[in-house]
């Protein structure tokens, strides 16, 4: 009886295997650096938070950025979204990702959003190119 029980536990915890945008992606995420994200997902959007030290800079401060990713069809778009400071003025940058699902993976064409050209008012620059990044479930 002992046996059924743990059995019934663990595999209730388990996460599925992911083969489509449209499974469950909520979790612990691993890019090929060692870098970890959580991804929550609810009612077709999902959100992305590092578990690690993002934010950049000194004078101009990068705050760690964020996932606002939507369901389109068999894939994910959506934004990176990274909010840069320099004294008390701030400006929101963004940038494009782009995500397919399977294989227990997420593929994604992530964007870096760009520091602003100037605070006040905050006229952000274009980001550079996406690059590839691979993600796989803890």
């Amino acid at each position: 009886m002992k046996l059924a029980l743990v059995l019934v536990l663990v595999l209730g915890c388990a996460r599925s295997h992911v083969t489509a945008c449209a499974d469950d992606l909520e979790g612990t995420w691993r890019d090929d650096a060692g870098e970890r994200w959580m991804l929550l997902d609810h009612d077709g959007v999902i959100e992305g938070y590092p578990i690690f030290a993002d934010s950049i800079g000194s004078d101009v401060r990068g705050a760690p950025r964020s996932l606002q990713l939507h369901r389109e069809g068999d894939r994910l778009a959506g934004l990176v979204v990274r909010r840069y400071d320099h004294r008390a003025d701030s400006c929101d940058a963004r940038a494009p990702v782009t995500a397919t699902c399977g294989d227990d993976a997420l593929e994604l064409q992530l964007g870096d959003p760009a520091a602003p050209a100037s605070f006040a008012p905050c006229k952000l620059l274009p980001p550079p190119p996406p690059h590839a990044e691979r993600w796989h479930r803890e």
